[in-house]
C-alpha cells in the first residue's frame, strides 16, 4: 500500500511538472520579456521586463516583474512581485513593502487557488489589468488604445 501511494504521487508530480512545463512554454512565447529562473531544476518563478502595450501594439508601459509560482501549481495562487522600483509601495498602488501587489481579495484568491489557475492565465487575467490599472492612477486618465481589462 505504501509502494502505491508513493509510486502514484512520483506519478502525480511528473503530470504536475509536464502541465507547468508546458504552461510556462506559452508564457514566454507570448511574454518574450520574461524568463524561468529554477531551483533543484524545478521552476520557481518567472522574471523579467512585462511589457503592455497598448491594441496597435504600441508600449504604454515597462516593468521588471517577478512572479512565483505556487508549489503545488496549479493549485494554488501565484505572487506578483514589482522589481523595477517605479511603484511606490502604498495602499493606492496595492504593492507592500517587500515589493508584492495585491492583485486579488484573499477570499476569491483562495477560491481560485481551489479551483486551479495557470501562470498564462494569471499574467493575461490579472497582471495585465494591474498594470493597465496602474497607467490610469498615474495618468489620472485613460490612454487610448490600452487593453480591455
Amino acid at each position: 500500500m505504501k509502494m502505491s501511494k508513493t509510486i502514484d504521487h512520483i506519478s502525480n508530480e511528473k503530470k504536475r511538472l509536464k502541465s507547468l512545463n508546458e504552461d510556462l512554454e506559452k508564457v514566454l512565447k507570448k511574454y518574450s520579456g520574461l524568463s524561468i529562473q529554477y531551483f533543484d531544476d524545478i521552476p520557481s518563478s518567472i522574471s523579467g521586463a512585462f511589457i503592455l502595450n497598448d491594441n496597435n501594439n504600441v508600449e504604454q508601459g515597462r516593468w521588471n516583474i517577478r512572479i512565483l509560482i505556487p508549489k503545488k501549481y496549479p493549485y494554488g495562487f501565484p505572487i506578483l512581485y514589482e522589481t523595477s522600483n517605479k511603484i511606490d509601495p502604498s495602499e493606492d498602488t496595492h504593492k507592500r513593502d517587500d515589493g508584492s501587489i495585491c492583485v486579488e481579495l484573499d477570499i476569491i484568491w483562495l477560491h481560485i487557488a481551489r479551483q486551479g489557475i495557470t501562470i498564462l492565465d494569471f499574467i493575461d487575467q490579472y497582471v495585465i489589468k494591474y498594470f493597465s490599472w496602474i497607467l490610469l492612477h498615474q495618468n489620472g486618465y485613460l490612454q487610448m488604445g490600452l487593453p480591455a481589462v
